[in-house]
């Protein structure tokens, strides 16, 4: 149904000019512009900079659609998601709890393997597999990062919404994971890296020892997740889950973690990333709520003549 507006009443009497700002010789007013600065430094941490480009160009023009700011939208994007994931455990249930205790109990389960695993990897080193590792670890850190960008940088170009979408959660998912939960996590486990020469069962909490969760898995499958969650088919979730598991038998291989600490830094990340995206794709499926069908609006008028105010009804 077509909807009509009609002024009922409007009237206006003579103002003084409104302080702190100027009139145009059209008679619009102009409010003083006010200067804004904000600096923020990245020292030793490229990938935090990386992240913080990455959520920059999340935030452009035109992907907020609410009063805010793009960026300050973006922001309580991110604030609601991690408060939703911060306090998911207050709302699980018996099967929920089940679900947990079957996960941890894998993971310590493979944490008593640990020594035999890195016992077993560092035999079969070889150059290919130097070679190998080297190659797939960047998809933990700076190259997971970048196809972020790519698929957000890509959606924006192309006015393509599943695909801003895609990038969107992307990065989001490597902020909260790899960015908050997993250093988080590493700082209060506090277990000693295998390439510090350590056993497998050397946990000091708290002592900046960071071996576990491991923060390339983290981020190698928040990003696998969340593409392979938004994607159809099996491709995308094939590849990206094959390469982010790439990722994590490097960091064993380069003893930079224990296959444990790969596992858990992966369930970080595939937790996270899927849930995020499950947030937004149920947000994303609500109607929108259609406009009501007879409205009544008083609305103040400022010009430079003077100072009033509209009454209008829609229909």
């Amino acid at each position: 149904m077509k909807r009509r507006s009609v002024v009922v009443f409007a009237a206006v009497v003579p103002a003084a000019p409104v302080p702190g700002s100027e009139s145009a010789g059209n008679g619009r007013l102009r409010a003083n512009p006010r200067d804004t600065r904000c600096d923020v430094t990245f020292a030793r941490r490229p990938r935090l900079a990386l992240l913080a480009v990455a959520m920059l160009l999340a935030a452009g023009p035109g992907l907020a659609q609410t009063t805010d700011s793009p960026l300050v939208a973006e922001l309580k994007r991110y604030l609601n998601d991690g408060a939703a994931i911060a306090t998911a455990p207050f709302r699980f249930d018996t099967r929920d709890w089940a679900e947990v205790a079957a996960i941890s109990g894998g993971v310590v389960f493979v944490g008593t393997r640990d020594d035999r695993i890195d016992a077993w990897v560092q035999n079969h080193r070889s150059k290919q597999s130097d070679n190998f590792a080297r190659v797939v670890t960047p998809f933990g850190s700076w190259a997971a990062i970048g196809v972020s960008a790519v698929a957000l940088g890509g959606g924006l170009i192309s006015h393509n919404k599943r695909l801003l979408d895609t990038g969107r959660d992307a990065v989001e998912a490597e902020i909260l994971a790899a960015g908050i939960t997993t250093p988080l996590l590493k700082y209060a486990v506090g277990r000693v890296r295998p390439s510090d020469g350590a056993d497998a069962d050397e946990f000091k909490p708290f002592s900046g020892n960071s071996s576990s969760p491991s923060g390339h898995a983290t981020e190698a499958f928040a990003v696998a997740s969340v593409l392979s969650a938004r994607a159809d088919g099996w491709v995308v979730p094939v590849v990206s889950y094959t390469l982010a598991s790439c990722v994590g038998y490097a960091r064993v291989h380069d003893r930079a973690h224990w296959a444990s600490d790969v596992i858990a830094g992966g369930l970080v990340g595939t937790l996270i990333g899927r849930t995020i995206v499950r947030r937004h794709e149920r947000d994303e499926a609500q109607p929108e709520v259609p406009p009501a069908a007879y409205s009544f609006r008083i609305a103040p008028v400022i010009s430079a003549g003077g100072l009033g105010f509209t009454a209008s009804a829609s229909f």
